[in-house]
């Protein structure tokens, strides 16, 4: 049983709780909103933006910052993830584990800037695999990388303001796919309609800081998200940034996949903050690096539907992650 719950455990870190921060923090932006994901569709869902509330404009240095990536420039970026994790069952001893690290190559291009200022771009998933550690069961280890493989090769597009907020985002998912790797993709590939962070309208100088505050739904557990932005540095079309996102959810029914049959799986409460630094140049698409740290601690039990007997886990993630990309 404990190994089922292990696996299940490792299913909701890639179905969301893992890479869906992995990619939104590399890129550190605005809570997720709904994306168009099909099977080899070209529709695009149009995506309602968040309000950014400037708190404090900065020294009198003031400037609007707005980014304009160059044109058919393909931009690429190597993304790292390591992750701890520490569980423990109904009141047993806490068991800690080392789960594979991830490793993700993402290619971008702006192929056209609108007279408004709209960006619209192409992205692919180049390459992605996990990387094996003696803690992890071989069942789960060959699960996860048998879906994060699926992804190389994907591509999509998207349309995002020259403040960096998503205005529209489409990617295709192969014909034949099942349905617990097509669930998993659609939450990692939903957060790259957040491929930056949110600017403020306002003229702003270093030290500034602005926030955008939202519900959203992360692979159907609904919670809230604040995230804070302040700016750090600013020369020459560089552009530093320090990043803090907290989450918190309520008691509420999970629809896992990856959970054991027979078995349902109840949130009783989940709250995390991410936090780093992120450096940008104002004509690029993709972060030049980043460094950001997820600390979530979640509080779950899971109803035998046959016995009616209840298992409570309560787990502690640790993640790390670095990006890097070509400059």
């Amino acid at each position: 049983m404990k190994k089922k719950l292990l696996i299940s455990s490792l299913f909701l870190i890639v179905a969301g709780w893992g890479l869906k921060p992995l990619v939104t923090s590399a890129f550190a932006k605005t809570p997720p909103a709904i994306a168009q994901v099909s099977n080899q569709s070209p529709n695009t869902t149009t995506v309602v933006q968040p309000q950014v509330e400037l708190l404090n404009a900065g020294n009198a240095a003031r400037q609007t910052l707005r980014f304009q990536p160059a044109i058919n420039a393909k931009e690429m970026a190597l993304m790292t993830v390591t992750t701890d994790m520490e569980m423990s069952v109904t009141g047993q001893p806490a068991s800690k584990f080392k789960l594979p690290g991830s490793l993700m190559t993402i290619e971008a291009m702006a192929t056209k800037i609108d007279a408004n200022g709209d960006i619209q771009a192409q992205f692919k998933y180049a390459d992605a695999d996990v990387v094996s550690t003696t803690d992890t069961p071989e069942e789960a280890l060959a699960a996860m990388r048998r879906i994060i493989k699926k992804m190389v090769g994907m591509k999509g597009s998207f349309i995002v303001d020259n403040r960096r907020q998503t205005k529209a985002f489409n990617v295709s998912l192969p014909r034949k796919i099942d349905a617990d790797a097509k669930q998993i993709i659609e939450q990692i590939s939903q957060s790259l309609n957040q491929l930056s962070l949110p600017l403020p309208e306002q003229a702003v100088g270093v030290g500034a800081k602005w926030r955008v505050a939202s519900p959203i739904n992360i692979n159907g557990i609904n919670m809230m998200q604040i995230a804070t932005y302040q700016l750090l540095a600013l020369q020459d079309g560089f552009a530093v940034f320090d990043v803090n996102i907290q989450q918190q959810a309520a008691a509420q029914q999970v629809n896992q996949s990856g959970a054991p049959k027979g078995a349902t799986v109840t949130l009783q409460s989940y709250n995390s903050q991410r936090q780093g630094q992120i450096t940008m140049r104002l004509d690029r698409l993709i972060p030049i690096r980043s460094k950001l740290s997820l600390r979530s601690n979640s509080q779950t039990s899971t109803t035998n539907e046959r016995t009616q007997e209840v298992t409570a886990i309560d787990t502690k993630l640790t993640m790390d992650l670095a990006l890097e990309s070509n400059q």
